[in-house]
């Protein structure tokens, strides 16, 4: 996830969905959860990659060495902001998020509903993004909201966070996108990423990153 600057793709919704797990390393996602990470293991083909015309428009700018041999690693386009907290305390949360102008409004309750009863957070808008749920199936205090990713490459994102009507903190992103290879030059896919994060009770509203 190291930044590199890159053009900005259009952004994209994700289909409503989310997952659940009740241990500690992993997160409930709403919306469409999908991992920043690559997302599948490396596997080396067979038969050389044929050499691509690469041209810019239908495939790897830098086409592949004739016999050269791709991997078949995923990646995703994206922009993930950690939000880090000391302790989330018990309370109703609110997520206002802008993103290029696209507006969302997300809800959330902390301790968090059974990891059987599904999800503890509800939005309405724009969407095309996630936030996390941490630990479902721990004591209340070991609970939180994790990370929000965005699909595509939002140019500017604004994260507001309030709790009982109280706000918390308030960011503006500006992100610079990592341009990825995973399977090396000339191989497919080209993902654009980034990530930052914000601590709450460490930054004043309004501060730009």
């Amino acid at each position: 996830n190291s930044p590199l600057s890159v053009s900005s793709q259009p952004r994209q919704r994700f289909n409503a969905m989310h997952t659940r797990s009740p241990r500690r390393s992993f997160s409930r996602h709403l919306f469409g959860a999908v991992a920043l990470l690559p997302l599948a293991v490396a596997c080396a083909s067979g038969n050389p990659s044929p050499a691509h015309p690469g041209n810019g428009s239908d495939g790897p700018p830098n086409p592949p060495m004739e016999g050269q041999i791709c991997t078949e690693i995923g990646c995703v386009d994206g922009f993930r902001v950690d939000v880090k907290k000391d302790q989330w305390e018990a309370g109703e949360y609110s997520f206002h998020i802008e993103a290029d102008g696209n507006v969302s409004d997300c809800t959330g309750s902390l301790p968090l509903k059974p990891c059987e009863s599904g999800s503890s957070i509800s939005c309405t808008g724009s969407q095309g993004f996630t936030i996390a749920e941490v630990g479902c199936a721990m004591a209340p205090a070991q609970q939180a909201f994790g990370e929000i990713h965005f699909e595509g490459a939002p140019k500017q994102v604004t994260i507001s966070i309030s709790r009982d009507g109280s706000e918390l903190i308030k960011q503006v992103f500006e992100p610079v996108y990592t341009e990825s290879q995973p399977n090396g030059p000339g191989c497919e896919p080209i993902c654009h990423q980034a990530s930052a994060s914000v601590t709450i009770g460490s930054a004043q509203p309004g501060v730009k990153l």
